[in-house]
């Protein structure tokens, strides 16, 4: 690191065989991409200024907010640092790069006596420039970890079967499918599926009882009508039939209100739910054009659901008035 100074700490190790220029030194990784780094995806660091670097950066940098604010370091600002080719007897190679990013955070530390342990003097820049300082070719680039992404399990399994082919040196590099992530985020939504099926339940079932409560009130209120048709011969089924569309017709102008409201509350909480958990997808690819027609269904099958409450709870309050005779109706309201 040149030009600018590590961020001390306490250290765990004393070692007394380092030179000066080991004892200002930076972990530095190279990434085409930090969004999908462990670090940044898993929420243990954080983007605080600027952007993440992405696969078209050039001489890019991000840098922990601490190592900033000890160098009193800013976005736009260059930090220069000297590489160590050791495939060429430890030449030292300098480059400056621009910072395009601030972090912040603390991720698990391993002490060796370096001033590199510390999370604050973690850097990380993209991937094309340190390559290009390497002198390596767009046919020799060197890495140390490439992770592959897909779209589906069974993309994962076509891919290894392919690296398989490849016949790589198992000595050098070792192919591992790592779907941890993707099971616990399963397992997730399963534990979030089997919630929201207990309280959709719970909810149809609390509007039973409440909405036949207010029906029981709202037909006492209306048992002289209830007398005067049961007296002119009106079937009872024809009753319940004008009581259930009345309902019906009622709950139109909610249900219409709640496809437009319903899509926006919708997208707050699927694009809340994707930033806390900085995931590898957009909240576009979930929220799109061809999703309107599944909150028509959706809203269809919830629709079916509420006709079938109002149909429950009109029968359940009519029979409490119903099953008396006309004369016995009248004969009270007289």
């Amino acid at each position: 690191l040149k030009d600018a100074k590590v961020v001390s700490g306490e250290q765990r190790i004393n070692r007394e065989d380092l030179s000066d220029e080991f004892k200002n030194v930076v972990s530095l990784e190279a990434t085409n991409n930090t969004k999908r780094n462990i670090l940044f995806s898993s929420g243990v660091f954080t983007i605080k200024e600027g952007k993440n670097i992405e696969e078209n950066d050039k001489n890019s940098i991000i840098v922990h907010e601490e190592f900033a604010k000890q160098n009193n370091l800013k976005l736009g600002d260059e930090v220069d640092l000297e590489l160590l080719d050791i495939e060429k007897s430890g030449k030292i190679k300098s480059h400056k790069f621009e910072i395009i990013g601030i972090f912040s955070g603390k991720k698990q530390e391993t002490y060796t006596g370096l001033s590199s342990d510390f999370s604050e003097n973690m850097v990380f820049v993209d991937y094309s420039t340190s390559q290009e300082i390497l002198n390596k070719s767009e046919n020799n680039k060197i890495a140390n970890k490439i992770l592959m992404y897909s779209g589906s399990a069974e993309s994962t399994d076509l891919a290894l079967n392919k690296l398989k082919e490849l016949k790589i040196d198992e000595s050098k590099y070792f192919v591992e499918k790592d779907s941890k992530a993707f099971e616990e985020s399963l397992e997730s939504v399963s534990g979030i599926k089997h919630i929201i099926k207990i309280m959709t339940y719970s909810i149809m079932l609390g509007g039973m009882v409440v909405l036949s409560l207010i029906l029981i009130l709202w037909l006492r209120e209306r048992i002289y009508e209830i007398g005067i048709f049961l007296s002119i011969g009106t079937s009872k089924i024809q009753i319940i039939m004008q009581f259930i569309f009345e309902l019906i017709f009622i709950s139109i102008p909610s249900i219409i209100s709640s496809l437009f409201l319903g899509n926006v509350l919708l997208k707050v909480i699927v694009d809340g739910f994707i930033n806390s958990e900085d995931s590898m997808i957009s909240g576009g690819s979930l929220i799109n054009n061809s999703s309107f027609m599944l909150n028509i269904t959706t809203l269809g099958q919830s629709y079916l659901i509420l006709i079938s409450i109002i149909v429950l709870s009109v029968v359940f309050a009519s029979s409490l008035i119903l099953i008396k005779k006309p004369k016995e109706i009248l004969s009270k309201i007289s």
